[in-house]
């Protein structure tokens, strides 16, 4: 089994260079941690030498590179990549649950991160001595852990993106008088369990339903959202 000591004596290797990658360099690197990378550009064979040095490999890359790049890597090798859908039986599956920007993050904010992962990955003493939340996931459930993590990360900031939009260029509002009510919500969504009684869905305003419809005529997308969104409030409150 190897320890977190066995970690600062041999590097890890980490495969890509997308933002899942760089943050997890970074938080590598926070801990003072050795590590190489890789990436497509330097081909199979520098893939096949870095191999060998490393303790363990992380697969940072797409989805449909991980089977493929397995065949070029070492059978005795622990390999981890992080995809939050991805079954594979020669790779153990890391998922950070999280949605990761352009930017790094602080260590303390990396060690926050709740990490969802394979039965096996639980039992190793380098990931036990880790203090971020931990948590096992069986492989079926996996497809709809992913769906759930992709409306709950991508949605919102789509939807968002759309409402700012139209503040400025309708309304001619910056969309930063946008962030205190974003923060809130957010608030209340981690910490308050969400009212679902507020607001002209809750109130059952017909009216005031009705005039934002008509506005919403303008911005299709957004009419679609409001109206799907009514039907599941109308559904989840008739229970």
């Amino acid at each position: 089994m190897m320890t977190h000591c066995d970690l600062e004596q041999n590097p890890l290797l980490i495969l890509g260079d997308g933002r899942v990658g760089s943050h997890f360099k970074a938080y590598l690197t926070q801990r003072s941690l050795p590590w190489i990378g890789w990436t497509r550009k330097e081909g199979i064979s520098s893939l096949q030498s870095k191999s060998e040095l490393s303790s363990m490999i992380f697969m940072a890359v797409s989805d449909p590179a991980i089977p493929e790049l397995c065949a070029h890597l070492p059978a005795n090798k622990l390999k981890i990549h992080f995809s939050g859908r991805l079954n594979l039986p020669e790779v153990l599956a890391l998922h950070p649950l999280m949605n990761f920007g352009s930017e790094t993050l602080s260590k303390d904010f990396y060690d926050q991160i709740p990490l969802v992962m394979d039965q096996a990955l639980m039992a190793l003493p380098w990931i036990q001595e880790l203090p971020n939340p931990k948590a096992t996931l069986p492989p079926e459930k996996r497809a709809l852990y992913h769906g759930l993590c992709h409306l709950a990360g991508n949605f919102p900031k789509l939807i968002w993106e759309e409402i700012s939009e139209v503040f400025e260029s309708e309304l001619k509002l910056p969309r930063k008088f946008l962030e205190p009510i974003l923060t809130e919500v957010l608030h209340q969504v981690t910490e308050d369990r969400t009212d679902l009684s507020s607001g002209p869905f809750g109130r059952k305003d017909l009216k005031a339903i009705y005039c934002h419809r008509q506005e919403l005529e303008k911005f299709p997308r957004l009419l679609a959202t409001y109206n799907h969104f009514y039907d599941s409030f109308n559904q989840r409150t008739a229970k």
